[in-house]
């Protein structure tokens, strides 16, 4: 008879598998409707080897949601620092930032239905273990958005939650109608809206001469 091998795996390569079926699950299930004996059937691992990488439920949300922000951080950081350095974009860099970041969440929609699940989750529940970092998210996506369109906005705040509402909910109807739309043309054409109201959208004064 035929001895059944099982495959070891590098302790790095082995969380990495951990972090990739936790990301599908959790965008499934929700941090409440998940367990790790389910997790472990998935991986197909016991539940002592997961829980020797994550030491509770909890901890490898939180790791989960590290990483998370590591794959979306990568390109909003670079954008942040430069906003920092008070660099300004121009109005159509602007508008082709905000088309990057669409066409971002429409390569990775496990990653994208999980931050709507558990967003949705966390709404008003302080105990969840992700309510902190969805709070610091929206504060921090929000304030590059206004800061990003201050100068061509007369209300730029305002317009960047619009911007960012728009995003979440166009995300939402993409996912819940299987991908069957292009999301990235659905918010060109959000954009253009947004972007072209009257007294929403301001040219900036000239300098002095």
């Amino acid at each position: 008879m035929e001895k059944r091998v099982r495959k070891r795996c590098a302790p790095a390569e082995r969380q990495a598998q951990i972090l990739d079926e936790a990301i599908r699950f959790l965008g499934e299930r929700g941090y409440h409707g998940f367990t790790i004996q389910e997790l472990a059937g998935r991986c197909s691992i016991t539940n002592g080897t997961l829980l020797h990488y994550f030491e509770s439920k909890e901890k490898l949300l939180i790791a989960v949601l590290a990483e998370y922000g590591r794959r979306e951080g990568a390109y909003l950081e670079e954008f942040a620092h430069g906003m920092t350095r008070e660099a300004k974009l121009s109005l159509s860099e602007a508008r082709k930032f905000l088309r990057v970041v669409m066409a971002r969440t429409a390569a990775q929609p496990e990653l994208e239905r999980l931050c709507l699940v558990l967003q949705s989750e966390a709404i008003g529940d302080p105990t969840h273990p992700a309510y902190v970092f969805f709070k610091n998210r929206e504060k921090t996506i929000t304030e590059g958005f206004t800061l990003m369109l201050k100068p061509y906005c007369e209300d730029a705040t305002a317009l960047a939650r619009e911007i960012f509402a728009m995003m979440d909910g166009l995300t939402l109807r993409w996912l819940q109608a299987e991908q069957s739309f292009n999301l990235t043309e659905a918010w060109e054409r959000v954009e253009k809206k947004l972007l072209s109201r009257p007294h929403t959208v301001k040219t900036p004064a000239a300098n002095p001469k």
